[in-house]
């Protein structure tokens, strides 16, 4: 077990601190598209204020149950909980410069949309059973489904899936990595609702898009550099890599039996395999053998070059600007050495 010392406190009080300066810093030097993005969840944190607030933009799960969507688009942006607030604003933040180099605007907004609006109806359709379960408990159907949680979660997963297992932080309980981004969300989320600051969808919020933003990114997304195959097969992003290493062994077992469920189902078609040097002389015109492994392995390291030029880009722009400012200063320095004052003794 994990005992920590003073120089792990203090490593990551400075971690801390570093990560908020630079979020600060990038926040304010965030391109348009992201401070649209802030803006519209600081608005609807400022409206679930108003006296009128709650009555008017505060969806509950009976008005979902009840198929009233006029309102709820209206609802998906009012937060009133600023711990949720925040976990949107860093999530998006963080992904957007992740995938940025590699997914097209309309790609991140498809992406947003779609597992947001999944999220939404599965727990429409999961309030129902718990209702029927038990007994028609009213109290199940009060609950708010407002806010951008679901995007917010979807996106640590494209983080998870751009970024190299890497330690962020270091606790009594082991090491936080980026890998483990999604499934430290579900746990906190879950931790914060027992204590009161979160309500209680927000556990079904998070669970759920994080659980179809990975099959979607996993089996259905295009490859912008080929458009006959789909998905992310690499073993970095398996199902069992959202959770920590000692959960592995049993959850490979679980998306082994889903996997094969998808299959029988129709909704996922594996790859298939061809032996070339197996058809002997069958002619080979408009066969193109493909490994998957090596297709994949190609497309991230492309991916990892895009990653790898947006930093060098962004790195090279700091720089530039560090000598403007250095090269400003020595310029006034110079104007100001350069001036002879006269005095006179008389």
């Amino acid at each position: 077990m994990f005992t920590p010392t003073q120089e792990n406190i203090n490593i990551n009080s400075q971690k801390a601190i570093q990560l908020i300066r630079d979020v600060k810093n990038k926040l304010l030097s965030s391109e348009y598209f992201l401070k649209v993005y802030y803006g519209i969840n600081i608005l609807g944190y400022l409206i679930s204020f108003l006296p009128f607030g709650e009555s008017l933009f505060y969806y509950h799960t009976i008005d979902l149950l009840n198929l009233r969507f006029l309102t709820y688009p209206i609802a998906a942006i009012v937060e009133p909980n600023i711990l949720m607030l925040f976990m949107s604003i860093i999530s998006s933040f963080y992904s957007y410069y992740m995938i940025k180099g590699t997914w097209k605007k309309k790609e991140i907004i498809k992406f947003g949309l779609g597992i947001h609006c999944s999220t939404t109806i599965l727990i429409g359709i999961v309030i129902y059973i718990i209702y029927r379960v038990t007994n028609g408990n009213a109290q199940i159907l009060e609950e708010i489904i407002n806010g951008l949680v679901p995007i917010s979660a979807a996106f640590f997963v494209p983080i998870k899936q751009f970024l190299p297992d890497i330690a962020i932080f270091t606790t009594p309980f082991g090491r936080i990595k980026n890998t483990h981004l999604p499934f430290s969300c579900i746990t906190f989320t879950i931790i914060f609702y027992f204590i009161g600051l979160v309500r209680f969808v927000c556990i079904f919020q998070t669970i759920f898009a994080i659980q179809l933003a990975w099959t979607y990114l996993r089996f259905y997304q295009e490859n912008p550099n080929d458009k006959t195959t789909f998905g992310d097969l690499s073993d970095h992003f398996a199902w069992h890599t959202l959770f920590p290493r000692i959960l592995h062994k049993p959850l490979i077992q679980i998306g082994n039996i889903f996997y094969n469920l998808l299959i029988k189902l129709n909704l996922y078609k594996p790859i298939v395999l061809v032996d070339v040097n197996a058809m002997g002389s069958v002619p080979l015109t408009g066969i193109v053998p493909t490994d998957p492994a090596e297709f994949q392995r190609s497309r991230d390291a492309e991916r990892r070059r895009q990653k790898a030029l947006s930093d060098l880009k962004a790195r090279l722009a700091k720089n530039k600007i560090e000598k403007m400012t250095e090269n400003s200063a020595q310029d006034k320095t110079e104007a100001l050495e350069s001036v002879e004052i006269k005095t006179s003794n008389e």
